[in-house]
Order: structure tokens, then sequence, then C-alpha cells
């Protein structure tokens, strides 16, 4: 017979709060979620092996809309790290759908995207980060995609949907 399976739960601060916008006039998603949180461990043998990194796009205080955040542990999620803002813009942009892997040598990939203006915040690009150093630095953000209307939904809906997934195969 097959055991049930135990969860522990842990609690961890990215510095802000996770939320949908739920009104196309305020946000790149109508009626749907900023991101989520992700969470993957290092299995590269490497000098952080076993460390926990989660990534989510939050809303922090003061006047940015949403900021992309990473945490980590080397604890087993006994404690965890500051969050690390991993985009260096500063133009209180959106940076939603902030989605993470862990590569096979322990190098990070971020991907979210990012609104190119204030105003429409729905129009963006896909930009991606990596670090090669268990998250203390980031690669200079690059853009992976041309820019694009998130409102366009298909089949019947404004936007594009809710959900991101990626996996570091190299």
């Amino acid at each position: 017979s097959l055991e049930q399976p135990t969860f522990d739960l842990f609690a961890a601060s990215f510095g802000g709060f996770q939320g949908t916008t739920g009104n196309p006039n305020l946000g790149p998603n109508p009626q749907g979620l900023l991101g989520q949180v992700w969470i993957d461990v290092d299995r590269s043998g490497g000098p952080r092996h076993g460390t926990l990194y989660m990534v989510c796009s939050v809303d922090p205080t003061g006047p940015d809309p949403q900021d992309v955040r990473l945490v980590r542990s080397e604890d087993n999620g006994e404690t965890w790290s500051l969050p690390i803002t991993i985009h260096d813009d500063d133009r209180n942009a959106w940076q939603w759908f902030g989605t993470m892997s862990v590569a096979p040598d322990g190098r990070l990939d971020v991907v979210w995207i990012e609104s190119t203006s204030e105003t429409p915040s729905n129009v963006g690009r896909l930009m991606v980060s990596q670090s090669f150093d268990g998250g203390a630095t980031w690669s200079p953000a690059l853009a992976a995609s041309p820019e694009f209307d998130s409102h366009v939904g298909w089949p019947n809906q404004e936007k594009m949907g809710d959900y991101f997934h990626m996996r570091s195969d190299l």
C-alpha cells in the first residue's frame, strides 16, 4: 500500500502582496491573476544543492504596482532570506507573471512580463534574467519577445490567461 504524503507549512515574506487586478483599467490582466508563487530546489550537486527558491510577482509598498521578487532557504524552509527584486527597472512598471526554474547546473532562470509603458499597462514584453550565484546577483533583463497586448485573449476572453510554466533543461 502507498503511504499518505504529509506536508509542512511554512511562511516567507516577499515584501508585498500577491494579487489580481480585477479591473482592466488598473492592470495588465483584467479579471485575473498577476502571478503565482513558484518554488524549485537546486538539484545540481554543487555548492547550493538543496537550496529552496521561491519567486512571486508582488505589489510592494509605494508607487510601483508590481515587482518580481525571490526568496531562498538554505535550511529546508525553516528560515528565508529577505526578498530580492530580480529586475532592474526603476520606471514603476508592472512586472507580472514572474516564473522560475532551476537549471541542472544550479543556474536560476526567471521570466516575467514587463509593461513597456505606464498606460496602457497591458502592452508588454516577456523578459528574462539569470543568476549564477544563488540569486545574489542577476544578469541584466533581456527582452525575450516583441511587444504584445495581454488583453487579446483566445478564444473568448479579453486576456491571455493566468498561467505560465517553465523548465530549464540546459
